[in-house]
């Protein structure tokens, strides 16, 4: 329980610093491999991914902060969207 506890924490923390880190490195950084921009790369596939693996130790912790925060991880893309097209506006 306390296990499950630590490495949802640690999950969600590590969500959070990846989609910062994402939005200061170089939009031309991943340009030579793919015309995938960093943010795209961590919003498509690494916060769901680490979304989904932190929602089930926080669903074994018990602890509803973190699985609001993991749910919200899952669903970074379309909220980033959604936000994108309301200052677009």
């Amino acid at each position: 329980m306390k296990n499950a506890n630590k490495w949802s924490r640690g999950l969600f923390i590590l969500g959070i610093l990846t989609l910062l880190l994402a939005a200061w490195i170089p939009m031309d950084w991943l340009t030579m491999s793919s015309s995938l921009r960093p943010m795209g790369l961590v919003l498509i596939f690494i916060c769901p991914l680490i979304g989904s693996v932190g929602m089930i130790c926080a669903i074994i912790a018990r602890k509803k902060w973190l699985i609001l925060g993991h749910g919200l991880l899952i669903l970074a893309f379309p909220i980033g969207m959604g936000l994108v097209s309301l200052l677009n506006r």
